[in-house]
């Protein structure tokens, strides 16, 4: 199993220095996790309805640094995968 970190917002990533989420990325998913619905949304808007079964809301305020420790605790305890 992989797993792919991108953002959905062009201006911050190219602040940061860090992915886009790409339709390639969509297309190669089995699961797609967003922090708030607004990601959701954004998603929707870039691409439409087509990856909409693969997205699941997490609910976290999008308040944290790329990176965050606290942050990445959160989606240890938010994201289980059954082997």
């Amino acid at each position: 199993m992989s797993f792919e970190s991108a953002g959905t917002n062009d201006v911050t990533c190219k602040k940061l220095g860090t992915n886009l989420v790409t339709k390639d990325m969509m297309e190669k998913s089995h699961k797609v996790y967003v922090m708030e619905t607004k990601h959701q949304i954004s998603l929707q808007k870039k691409f439409g309805n087509q990856f909409f079964i693969k997205i699941t809301i997490l609910h976290i305020p999008d308040i944290y640094k790329y990176g965050s420790s606290v942050l990445i605790d959160i989606l240890k305890k938010r994201v289980c995968f059954d082997s």
